[in-house]
């Protein structure tokens, strides 16, 4: 294995050769349930510039140089600021959410017949208002009234879908071609018809909008099918299907949230230590004090001395 690649590591050895070591500052802080029990247990690993999730949750690198680059002002800046800033500042990117695509495509349909549905509403309240005397059946006239009342009475068929008399059967080639419904209904027709569902009149029944729903169900599984069903089938040039944060993503941008709240309650609690060996040298001159812990090393170093 080491003839097949020993140019690889030919010049990997001439680019790393130069390299020295240099001590990174870093903090890291351990999260688990006490004892044998519990779930999720993760570590914090603070670096300037970054802070990394490891553990039972999976791997999460933050990077933000600026907010990040001292301990204490990073871990308050990673346990104050809001859930979805935060994911902003990884890897991660929002999935496609198919139940919540399905449910705006609907409250899309809906809107138009919902109106609809008020109009017959107004109508009907406009035609009991109309009803001629019930007490003047004596009157023959009254009583022809009161036939042509009941006769007039607004129902569903006042929104449900007409047919358009073709004048030769040769007119239309398809019997979806002479489809006309009432004003707010096009929607819910447009998705009957990429459904393929023959029944016209399924869009004004609880039964048959259920059965279009569970059609639609079937139809979009993923991202890729919701826009050929929505720019193929429905023409509808400028959706855009929903999208959201998986549970794992949160959980993972929750970790470090709670983590670093719950590092920096320790770090107030419990003053930092500095090593023996460091108080001599960091006496003498404070400009050489790891910037990544601030000022309070000063208080603890002047304690010691």
């Amino acid at each position: 294995m080491s003839k097949k690649y020993a140019h690889d590591l030919a010049r990997i050895d001439e680019a790393l050769s130069p390299h020295v070591c240099k001590a990174r500052n870093a903090r890291a802080f351990d999260f688990r349930t006490p004892g044998k029990g519990g779930t999720y247990a993760f570590s914090l690993t603070w670096t300037p510039g970054s802070l990394s999730l490891a553990g039972d949750c999976g791997e999460l690198t933050m990077t933000h140089y600026s907010a990040l680059w001292t301990l204490e002002e990073g871990l308050r800046w990673a346990a104050t600021s809001d859930i979805h800033y935060l994911l902003g500042k990884t890897r991660l990117k929002e999935t496609f959410d198919r139940d919540a695509t399905i449910r705006d495509i609907i409250k899309m349909a809906n809107e138009g017949a919902v109106d609809s549905r008020k109009r017959l509403r107004d109508e009907l309240r406009g035609w009991r208002r109309e009803r001629p005397d019930p007490y003047g059946w004596y009157d023959p006239a009254t009583e022809f009234d009161y036939v042509d009342w009941l006769n007039d009475r607004p129902t569903q068929n006042s929104v449900w879908t007409t047919y358009v008399r073709a004048q030769s059967r040769y007119e239309y080639k398809d019997q979806e071609e002479r489809v006309v419904v009432a004003d707010g209904w096009e929607l819910w027709n447009d998705i009957r018809r990429g459904l393929g569902e023959r029944d016209v009149a399924c869009i004004h029944t609880s039964k048959g909008l259920e059965h279009l729903t569970e059609l639609l169900q079937n139809e979009i599984e993923t991202e890729h099918h919701a826009y050929e069903f929505c720019y193929g089938k429905l023409g509808w040039d400028d959706y855009h299907p929903c999208y959201a944060w998986r549970f794992h993503d949160l959980l993972q941008v929750e970790c470090i949230r709670r983590g670093a709240k719950m590092a920096l309650e320790q770090l107030d609690a419990d003053p930092p230590f500095i090593p023996y060996a460091w108080r001599p040298a960091l006496a003498d001159d404070m400009a050489a004090f790891p910037r990544a812990f601030g000022e309070r090393y000063s208080s603890v170093l002047a304690r010691a001395a």
